[in-house]
């Protein structure tokens, strides 16, 4: 049993660690990096759930990242988790940006600042306070940092802060849009302009317009 706890223990720090070190990323502006680090934290949130219930998970190959199996896994013995099954499939997207040279064609992501906080501090949220651990003495570093207001958790979190969900969304923060084309060159667009807390994640990057020629941004930039 002590083993077990100590293995719950460990994931549970690094996942934590790796979602304050995705906010920091987001506030930078680096969308990007900061999905591919958000998409690292849900999985190994979702890994130390399936360690708690005595489940078994890969930890080799594409699909022991896949946070969108994971959590359908979980369903299976903890149904009460109700996550956002788009933000997830958006993660998994973002993650294989790590491998550009895997991409297929027409591949696209689309990310906008605040959904993607929103997403992350909601799906962190209702996974992490949801996790007990009794028989632990010493406080856990996740826990201290609330307690003492530290600034990369709290700031802008509508869920473990005071921030105000509606607020975050009035006003323009950066969109990032990239597809890969038929003939594998590379669209990218970073820019300004507000978007809708409509719960919606997995959109398209430059969706195509009327022709094959002609492509679309999901927000129109602010100058």
């Amino acid at each position: 049993m002590q083993n077990k706890i100590g293995k719950i223990i460990a994931w549970l720090g690094l996942a934590d660690n790796d979602y304050i070190a995705a906010r920091s990323l987001l506030r930078q502006g680096l969308l990007v990096q900061r999905a591919t680090l958000a998409c690292s934290a849900i999985e190994k949130y979702l890994k130390t759930v399936h360690l708690i219930k005595d489940k078994k998970f890969g930890t080799y190959g594409q699909k022991a990242h896949d946070t969108v199996s994971l959590y359908t896994q979980l369903k299976k013995f903890a149904p009460r988790q109700d996550l956002n099954e788009s933000y997830l499939a958006t993660l998994n997207k973002a993650y294989k940006l790590r491998y550009p040279d895997r991409l297929e064609k027409e591949f696209n992501l689309a990310l906008h600042q605040a959904k993607t906080l929103v997403g992350l501090d909601e799906t962190v949220f209702k996974i992490r306070s949801r996790i007990k651990i009794i028989g632990v003495d010493r406080p856990f570093k996740f826990e201290q940092l609330i307690k003492q207001k530290n600034e990369q958790l709290l700031q802008g979190n509508h869920t473990f802060g005071n921030a105000k969900r509606n607020e975050l969304f009035q006003q323009p923060l950066l969109w990032y849009e990239m597809r890969v084309l038929k003939n594998e060159v590379w669209m990218e667009a970073t820019y300004v302009a507000v978007a809708k807390d409509d719960g919606k994640y997995d959109i398209q990057g430059f969706r195509h317009g009327s022709s094959d020629k002609e492509f679309k941004l999901q927000a129109t930039p602010i100058n």
